[in-house]
C-alpha cells in the first residue's frame, strides 16, 4: 500500500485556483521544453489533516487517492473519508466511471483490498492460505485487480461476487492495471537474471514489451500501454500493437534518477514524473508540466479530457504536499 504520511492541521478544501503561465515557472532541468497552460485547482485535505496526494480520475471528475492516513474520494467540491465508518488508515488507488473505488485499508494490522461502492466499502480477501490483499485497478466492468499476500505478493483477479482468482498462472510476478476488455499489465520474468520486466496479458498470452527491468504502469483500452525502466537501463515508454517508443529523458536529468510514466489516455496522452519535475508526452513531443515553488506536480493519472491528477508542495520545503487537478486551458 502507498506509504502513511503525517497529519496536522486543516488547511482546507478546493481552495487555490492558480493559473501557472510559462513566465512563472521555475526549470530545475536544463533546457525543458515548453509548459502547456493548465488550471491548478488545490483539492485540500481531510479535516485534521495536512497533506494529500490524488492517483486516480475518471471522465466525470471523480478523483481518489490519500489524505494524511486515510482513503479519499474527492466528489463534487467535497472530500469524503471512504472508511469513516472504521477509522480505518488507507489509501483509495483508482476509480471507474460508475464511480466504483478500489485501493486498500488497513484491518487488525493488515493490508485488506477494497471496493467502495454508491456509500458502501466491501472488503476483497486474499487467496486462501494467504495475509493480506491490496487493489491497484478497476475496470468499467467491476473487475479488480491486486495483489494478495503482503510478502509473497501474489497476482489476483476479483470478479463480481469478491472470490479472488490466482493470476501466477498468466506468467506475471503482479499486476498493475486491465483494461476494458480485461487486457492485464505488470511485471513478468526477464530472459536474464536482472530482474522483471514489462509484460502484458491478452488472449491467454503474455507478452514480453521490453527485455529491460522495469514496469508496464497503466493500459487504455486501445491496448497502449505505458510504462518505464529501472535506472541505469532507459527511459520511461510507449507500447503500441507490437511497437515499443521510448519516451525521451527530460534534459538534464540527474544521474541514478527515474523517469517514470504512470498513465495513458485513450487520446495516447502519457503522464509521469522524475524528481521535481512531471511531464506530458503525446505525438512524440514532451512537455514539463506547470511549478509552484520551484516544484513541478507529481503526475499519477490522466483522463480523456486530459485533466491530471497528482500532488504538488504548498510551500518551498515541499514538505506538505496537497493533491491537484490540473484542467488544460487551451
Amino acid at each position: 500500500m502507498v506509504g502513511i504520511v503525517s497529519a496536522g492541521r486543516r488547511l482546507g478544501l478546493m481552495t487555490a485556483v492558480v493559473v501557472v503561465p510559462l513566465a512563472m515557472t521555475t526549470p530545475v532541468l536544463a533546457a525543458v521544453p515548453a509548459v502547456p497552460s493548465y488550471r491548478v485547482i488545490d483539492l485540500g485535505t481531510l479535516p485534521g489533516t495536512s497533506d494529500s496526494t490524488a492517483f486516480g480520475i475518471n471522465e466525470r471528475g471523480d478523483i481518489v487517492g490519500i489524505s494524511g492516513d486515510r482513503a479519499v474520494l474527492w466528489r463534487g467540491g467535497r472530500v469524503v473519508d471512504l472508511a469513516a465508518s472504521t477509522g480505518s488508515a488507507g489509501a483509495a488507488t483508482d476509480v471507474n466511471e460508475q464511480g466504483d473505488v478500489v485501493g486498500a485499508v488497513q484491518v487488525a494490522g493488515t493490508n485488506q483490498a477494497f471496493l467502495w461502492q454508491r456509500g458502501r466499502m466491501t472488503m476483497l480477501p486474499p487467496l486462501p492460505g494467504d495475509q493480506g490483499s491490496g487493489a491497484t485497478a478497476v475496470n468499467d466492468r467491476g473487475e479488480v485487480v491486486g495483489y494478495s499476500d503482503e510478502i509473497v505478493r501474489r497476482p489476483v483477479l476479483w470478479r463480481s461476487g469478491g472470490r479472488p482468482v490466482d493470476l501466477t498462472g498468466t506468467g506475471m510476478f503482479e499486476v498493475t492495471g486491465l483494461d476494458n476488455s480485461g487486457r492485464l499489465i505488470g511485471t513478468g520474468p526477464g530472459p536474464t537474471d536482472q530482474g522483471a520486466v514489462p509484460v502484458l496479458w491478452a488472449g491467454g498470452r503474455t507478452t514480453t514489451l521490453t527485455v529491460r527491468p522495469g514496469t508496464a504502469s497503466a493500459v487504455n483500452d486501445r491496448g497502449e500501454v505505458a510504462g518505464y525502466v529501472y535506472v541505469g537501463f532507459g527511459p520511461s515508454f510507449v507500447w503500441r500493437h507490437g511497437e515499443l517508443t521510448d519516451i525521451p529523458l527530460l534534459p538534464g536529468l540527474p544521474d541514478m534518477m527515474m523517469m517514470q510514466a504512470h498513465a495513458i489516455n485513450n487520446r495516447g496522452q502519457v503522464v509521469g514524473d522524475a524528481g521535481y519535475e512531471s511531464f506530458l508526452w503525446h505525438d512524440g513531443t514532451l512537455s514539463v508540466l506547470p511549478h509552484l515553488y520551484g516544484h513541478g506536480p507529481t503526475a499519477n493519472d490522466i483522463n480523456d479530457r486530459g485533466q491530471i491528477v497528482g500532488s504538488i508542495g504548498t510551500s518551498p520545503d515541499n514538505l506538505r504536499p496537497h493533491a491537484v487537478l490540473l484542467t488544460p486551458t487551451r
